[in-house]
């Protein structure tokens, strides 16, 4: 099992104040995972812009979407993620979907605060949602 420390992975400069810390490539998972994924972080008051991604990247986007805010996928997106990753990397999808939903509940649950910077969401303060309007 490969433990990625965040704290400590280099952080790749994209412009316009925007970083990144890669925490899953092909390289750090000898080239046995199709997915590059890592967190990305923006200026207060910026977002990603609108842009696409490869077709693997579609494939997870939409299986991962599909399976949290339907609790199923459908018959065209299983096939397509099947066909994709394989049947341990589905496993593999769905184990990190579940570590990270799991994780969000005990957070929220125990009322786990925020770090004191500049509140990531709008609608968020301290461990609760709050009316913006």
């Amino acid at each position: 099992m490969t433990v990625i420390k965040a704290a400590g992975a280099a952080r790749l400069g994209r412009g316009g104040g925007v970083e990144t810390v890669p925490l899953i490539t092909r390289k750090t998972a000898a080239e046995e995972n199709k997915i590059t994924t890592g967190i990305s972080t923006y200026p207060p008051g910026t977002g990603a812009p609108l842009h696409s991604h490869n077709c693997d990247e579609q494939v997870a986007w939409r299986f991962s979407t599909e399976i949290l805010r339907d609790h199923f996928v459908s018959d065209e997106t299983f096939a397509a993620a099947l066909g994709e990753f394989g049947e341990a990397g589905l496993v593999d999808l769905i184990g990190s979907l579940g570590n990270y939903s799991m994780l969000a509940m005990l957070l929220n649950a125990f009322q786990v605060d925020l770090q004191p910077v500049e509140p990531p969401y709008p609608d968020v303060r301290g461990y609760a949602k709050v009316d913006t309007a």
